[in-house]
């Protein structure tokens, strides 16, 4: 069972929008579940932070909920590597990508 202090940073960092604290409190969660020889239910918790984390990785920007109506995002057809650039504006393009993951 969770401790007191992990229920309540859970629910700061999901009210704050934390997503990293929120992953790694639900980790701290399994570790501890893993300890207490609740192998299945410890799994259980890993797996579905692996899960949301590929699914943001999947996702180009994470807007906010009030701003997702104003902006479309679609994912690219090109990777990187097919394109033909000079190495400054790669490097400034990996800069940009990098900021807004």
């Amino acid at each position: 069972m969770a401790t007191a202090d992990q229920i309540k940073a859970l629910v700061k960092s999901h009210l704050g929008d934390e997503r990293e604290r929120f992953f790694s409190v639900v980790l701290q969660i399994a570790a501890h579940e893993a300890l207490q020889r609740h192998k299945a239910f410890a799994q259980e918790l890993r797996e579905i932070v692996d899960r949301e984390k590929l699914k943001s990785r999947s996702r180009i920007i994470d807007f906010p909920v009030d701003l997702q109506g104003l902006f479309l995002s679609e994912e690219p057809s090109e990777t990187l590597s097919m394109m033909v650039i000079p190495p400054l504006l790669k490097e400034r393009l990996l800069r940009i990508i990098h900021e807004y993951r």
